[in-house]
């Protein structure tokens, strides 16, 4: 993130440098402006959601206080930035979270639209693929290293340092997957994703541009459509459509909870929990 910020700055500055008495509060709000409009090169949008601005913005704060803590010597009075920006600026408020699951027919719809651009395809092969493998993000696709015996095992990114088991999970690879698998085999890592994109986020955004594209199609008409819509259906539908539990929905998406802590030390994971879930839910939408 630090790098994408980094990247951001350069654009938004047309520059790769960046004095840091610019970084004044009036820098930063009119930053957080061309965030929310701004335009790629094509003159198309760009711009982040309120959740993405907030990101950003965090990042950039993180980014600034690591920068003065490692030029200012306040023990020596040695004091390189006698300011901070951050301290009166107001980050942009995160919505409630909303309901961004999709209905059988939609996922269906989603799944057998016909596409041309190359770029469009692949959304939706990654938007599918996190269907069919319970929910995977596109980080852990992007660094994936382990599918073998028709299973994949990875430790989950974003929760891994937060957890003894390191969120490891290893789900079967269902058919509809391993098609999909097989269109994207990369030479260092299971997808081709890590040689092609920089950083796992650029993936993240091209697929979001891409499915909001989708989403506007008149055979798919979901307006808004994004990737996270595929984790958020797939433990709808194995709830409500499949009468799946709660706790077995809860395992399949890798979730930790604190009140079975410690009851987890003393049992052995079983995947095949995952596998029959992940299989419930692809038979439903056949």
């Amino acid at each position: 993130m630090y790098r994408t910020i980094i990247n951001s700055l350069n654009t938004y500055n047309r520059s790769d440098k960046l004095p840091v008495s610019d970084i004044t509060l009036k820098y930063l709000q009119s930053y957080e402006k061309w965030l929310f409009t701004k335009k790629d090169s094509n003159d198309e949008d760009d711009s982040l959601t309120p959740s993405g601005v907030n990101l950003y913005m965090r990042t950039f704060k993180a980014l600034f206080n690591k920068m003065t803590e490692a030029l200012n010597d306040e023990e020596r009075g040695e004091i390189v930035i006698p300011f901070n920006p951050f301290k009166k600026y107001k980050l942009p408020q995160i919505p409630v979270t909303e309901k961004r699951a999709l209905t059988i027919e939609q996922i269906r719809a989603i799944r057998d639209v016909k596409l041309t651009l190359k770029r469009d395809i692949m959304a939706r092969d990654v938007f599918m693929l996190s269907f069919y493998l319970a929910g995977m993000n596109t980080v852990d696709m992007y660094y994936l290293e382990d599918y073998t015996d028709g299973r994949i095992t990875y430790c989950r990114e974003k929760t891994k340092d937060a957890r003894q088991d390191k969120a490891l999970i290893s789900i079967k690879v269902e058919p509809e997957a391993e098609e999909i698998i097989k269109r994207y085999r990369g030479k260092e890592r299971v997808f081709y994703f890590s040689e092609t994109y920089y950083i796992a986020h650029e993936l993240n955004k091209w697929v979001n541009y891409a499915l909001k594209r989708i989403g506007k199609m008149e055979e798919v008409n979901i307006p808004g459509l994004t990737f996270y819509s595929a984790r958020h259906s797939f433990a709808t539908i194995a709830r409500n459509e499949c009468g799946i539990s709660k706790y077995d929905i809860h395992k399949a998406l890798n979730h930790s909870d604190p009140t079975m802590r410690v009851t987890d030390i003393y049992i052995k994971k079983d995947w095949s929990v995952i596998d029959n879930v992940v299989k419930k839910v692809l038979d439903r939408i056949k």
